[in-house]
């Protein structure tokens, strides 16, 4: 008798443990479930058991507006519910996600908690203010753009390589402990100050529309990808890193302030980076000060041309250049013009001295019309 008691107290617990559902509150959100087979009726909730060792979930363009019942996804590695309707989500019990994609959402709020094992984190172009990575030590991949955060912590990931905070409200950023970064995008936000002197290893970096007056690259020998357009406030660019020879996209263009280009050969720059505006010059050195180096206010018109080109003041010591570095003309004495009859067509790099010794350079077009 006390056995048979005994089983009928046992019994229901049982059942309780190998019944137990997970409440699901969003039609959408467990309508997706059902297309996957992992549920069998819209009545807001699925079987624990059908979920709880799924490692892989795709849930995006659903019109998803709550993902409540995620947290039973408890096997979770990898989460896909971009292109959704969501305003918040907590992924903080799901401790053995890899990836997580949630851009194109509503989001206000992101929990993340403690990710151990979470690498690539996708939140871009939600309505985010605040965004805690403390507790991602493995993050590999950022990519928070278009969102609406003021401050970026990310001092404790110090595996990530990738980190893209473009469209933010993000006015400083401290990457001093990310010592693996590649690659960085801060491009149209408020940023003022980049030190981006403890990262040995970033490759390519995009810095465009934003308040930046000085960028040392100096210390980054393996920079690859520079875009820095449209930076108003740039007065100063330093990409002397002793491997300007390896850089394979140079762009610096719409920076008025910026006259003189720190480098390591100023001919070769000269003659393979074409995306710098006129009035700036590739120097060696440009700690001297620009009253002191020579501001570069030499012009020359027209540009392009077809038969001769006027300078806006006379050049001695002239030379002329194609792209390929050919010498085509050299001038010793003062001269205000140059005739292009016998030029090809394609772009020249002009060099010479003021009547008061500064140095000046330009580049020009010879057209066939």
């Amino acid at each position: 008798m006390k056995k048979l008691l005994f089983s009928l107290l046992i019994l229901p617990a049982c059942t309780l443990s190998y019944g137990q559902n997970t409440f699901v509150p969003d039609n959408n959100f467990e309508q997706a479930l059902i297309d996957l087979g992992l549920d069998n009726a819209l009545d807001d909730s699925v079987a624990t058991a059908n979920i709880d060792t799924l490692s892989y979930l795709h849930i995006s363009w659903k019109d998803i507006d709550d993902l409540t019942g995620i947290a039973d996804f408890s096997s979770l590695t990898y989460l896909h519910a971009g292109s959704n309707n969501l305003t918040s989500l907590d992924v903080s019990q799901n401790s053995e996600l890899i990836t997580l994609n949630c851009e194109l959402n509503d989001l206000s709020t992101l929990t993340l908690g403690s990710n151990p094992h979470l690498k690539s984190l996708f939140c871009r172009a939600n309505l985010l203010t605040n965004l805690d990575l403390s507790g991602l030590p493995a993050l590999y991949t950022l990519s928070t753009e278009n969102n609406l955060l003021t401050q970026l912590n990310v001092s404790h990931n110090p595996l990530l390589d990738y980190l893209n905070i473009q469209g933010n409200l993000i006015w400083n950023l401290n990457t001093g402990s990310n010592l693996m970064l590649e690659g960085l995008n801060c491009s149209a936000t408020p940023i003022t100050a980049l030190d981006l002197s403890q990262n040995p290893l970033l490759n390519t970096l995009y810095c465009f529309t934003t308040q930046l007056t000085e960028l040392d690259l100096s210390q980054n020998p393996a920079l690859i990808f520079l875009h820095c357009n449209d930076v108003p406030g740039l007065e100063t660019l330093n990409i002397k890193n002793g491997n300007n020879l390896e850089l394979l996209t140079f762009e610096a263009l719409g920076n008025p302030n910026l006259f003189c280009i720190q480098v390591d050969t100023p001919l070769y720059s000269e003659l393979n980076w074409n995306s710098v505006d006129s009035w700036a010059s590739f120097q060696e050195d440009c700690t001297l000060g620009l009253e002191e180096s020579g501001e570069n206010t030499f012009s020359l018109y027209p540009n392009p041309s077809v038969e001769q080109i006027y300078f806006s003041e006379p050049l001695g010591n002239v030379s002329i250049r194609d792209l390929s570095g050919r010498m085509i003309i050299t001038h010793s004495e003062l001269i205000e013009k140059v005739n292009l009859s016998q030029f090809p067509a394609g772009i020249y790099l002009l060099r010479g001295t003021t009547e008061n010794g500064k140095p000046a350079s330009t580049r020009f077009i010879k057209s066939e019309f």
